[in-house]
């Protein structure tokens, strides 16, 4: 998480599908529970990690504008991750998902932080270097998606 917020040193995961109408249309968000694996056309990407945040839900799901209704096909998948990170550093508890951390974020900014870097020390603590365990970023691809686009998505 980045550097004066709640979030801060945390490792936060999301998850993106690029369409076969990506990049003229945003990536699109995949919830993946126990039972199931449901892509999301009304949320644009989805955290992986468990986070405390207005403009996420239970299920991880984020709604952002400008990765919707603000959306542009030049727009990509750097510009697409630069908005989650900026989310995390100015939340905005006025469209809040999760209602509970939207009138905390308004009304008790301290209890707010407290909560939100609980979640990131339980959900998003950084694996150790010697455990072996690698980073591992997947962009999940549609099919009819064109091998060319897939190359290009790979090189990022």
């Amino acid at each position: 998480g980045p550097e004066e917020t709640p979030y801060f040193g945390g490792v936060f995961h999301c998850k993106l599908v690029l369409g076969a109408d990506y990049p003229t249309q945003p990536p699109k968000g995949i919830s993946i529970s126990a039972n199931s694996c449901l892509l999301q056309n009304s949320f644009s990407a989805v955290f992986a990690t468990k986070i405390f945040h207005p403009n996420v839900n239970s299920d991880g799901m984020i709604c952002v504008s400008a990765l919707k209704k603000d959306w542009q096909p030049t727009q990509g998948l750097r510009h697409t991750l630069a908005v989650i990170r900026c989310l995390l550093i100015q939340p905005n508890p006025e469209s809040a998902l999760n209602e509970e951390a939207g009138r905390m974020l308004l009304e008790d900014y301290d209890e707010y932080a407290s909560r939100a870097r609980l979640f990131t020390k339980i959900y998003a603590a950084p694996k150790p270097a010697n455990d072996g365990s690698k980073v591992a970023t997947a962009v999940i691809l549609e099919p009819g998606l064109q091998k060319k686009q897939k190359r290009s998505i790979k090189r990022l």
